[in-house]
């Protein structure tokens, strides 16, 4: 029983083995823009929410790949006889219970018990109940996560059935000289009453899951603080803009010139901008961060210079330099050509005391101060743009 079930279910294993495959590429390119507009709306990110989308995206992949793979050749399908489109509704499960052995001739044979147990096993039935249960999860996510009434998620499911007909219709968008999979009104009945379903059962599932509104509470609550994370992205994003300004700065200068001009770009980038907007960086702009003083005011030309100074220019180098030593120490350990001595001894244990300093510098700060040296000795706090007071760093 169960193989044959695994049977009928392997043309569904392909899609979606390619479907995972895939997802961390498609889910990278949706990443920044979530990253951004959750950051700019909520202030944080909660952690089931990223488990949310990233499913739903994740589910969206295989609805999508069952239905255009397995892939022909170009060849095979131009040589093929051209599909007809399935006009007739229900006509799935009419050809199964015409298979099983129904004369809707003779209404008697609708009694016969045997006949619907051929029935419930046929193919047919099964293709039909996959295109039904396939959507169902579509429906869940319109109705939990998008907040869409019964009404536009039927509309929705119906659109998203007849994107993917559409999409074998037109031979994956002319990529094929002709459709190479049917294109029927009965897979549209199907995907909708699916979908319908996913909305119907969704409370069963809610149950166990906090509510939209629940969600957005822990963001925001997230969004009161300054997270570690979020000062890594917006920092990420100031090093985009700097590489972006770096290369103008390379086309439009040359000798001398260059390093004067990308001097100015960096003063400019990380003291001006920051005093004409308010404390903020272009990266810091995008996540709605800015720089103030300890005490909340604006912070000045010298502290937005101490800080990035510190930041940018001192902490990057120290961690270099402690990659440097650590892969020193490591090569002196596992190196089979240096014998133990008094030479390889104190090769560790030089290799090992300079990112010891360095990272006992940077607890000392962080547990005397509460922040790390580029905020202690600029004497300033990284704050979200309308947050009350500075933002606790985590």
């Amino acid at each position: 029983m169960i193989d044959k079930i695994l049977h009928r279910l392997s043309p569904y294993f392909q899609p979606i083995y390619w479907a995972c495959v895939l997802f961390p590429f498609i889910a990278g390119l949706f990443t920044l823009p979530f990253i951004i507009r959750h950051y700019r709306k909520y202030g944080g990110i909660a952690v089931i929410r990223v488990m949310i989308v990233y499913s739903f995206i994740l589910y969206c992949m295989c609805a999508y790949f069952l239905t255009i793979l397995p892939l022909p050749s170009r060849e095979a399908v131009a040589a093929s006889e051209p599909l007809p489109i399935g006009w007739i509704p229900f006509h799935d499960i009419y050809i199964g219970m015409q298979k099983a052995g129904f004369d809707f001739s003779n209404l008697s044979t609708l009694k016969d018990t045997s006949l619907w147990l051929r029935f419930l096993k046929s193919s047919d039935l099964f293709t039909v109940l996959a295109n039904v249960v396939m959507m169902v999860p579509f429906g869940f996510y319109l109705r939990y996560y998008f907040r869409l009434s019964l009404k536009k998620t039927i509309l929705f499911g119906f659109l998203a059935s007849l994107f993917f007909e559409l999409t074998q219709l037109s031979g994956l968008y002319g990529i094929y000289p002709k459709p190479y999979r049917y294109t029927e009104v009965d897979d549209l009945i199907a995907n909708t009453l699916g979908t319908t379903i996913g909305y119907w059962i969704a409370p069963l599932l809610m149950f166990f899951l906090p509510s939209r509104d629940e969600i957005d509470q822990i963001s925001y609550r997230k969004g009161k603080r300054v997270t570690f994370l979020r000062r890594v992205f917006a920092a990420g994003f100031d090093v985009i803009f700097v590489i972006l300004f770096t290369v103008l700065v390379v086309a439009f200068f040359s000798g001398t010139g260059t390093m004067l001009a990308f001097t100015a770009m960096l003063l400019m980038y990380f003291v001006l901008i920051p005093l004409a907007f308010r404390g903020s960086t272009l990266g810091q702009a995008v996540l709605k961060l800015r720089t103030v003083s300890a005490d909340g005011s604006s912070a000045t030309f010298i502290q937005h210079f101490i800080r990035n100074f510190v930041l940018y220019g001192i902490e990057p180098v120290l961690a270099v330099l402690c990659g440097v030593f650590l892969g020193i120490l490591l090569f002196t350990l596992i190196g089979s050509d240096v014998e133990w001595g008094g030479f390889r001894i104190f090769a560790m244990a030089l290799s090992a005391f300079f990112p010891a300093i360095a990272f006992a510098w940077l607890l000392h700060s962080q547990n005397r101060y509460g922040c790390l040296p580029h905020d202690h000795y600029a004497n300033t706090v990284l704050v979200g743009r309308g947050n009350q007071g500075p933002a606790s760093a985590e």
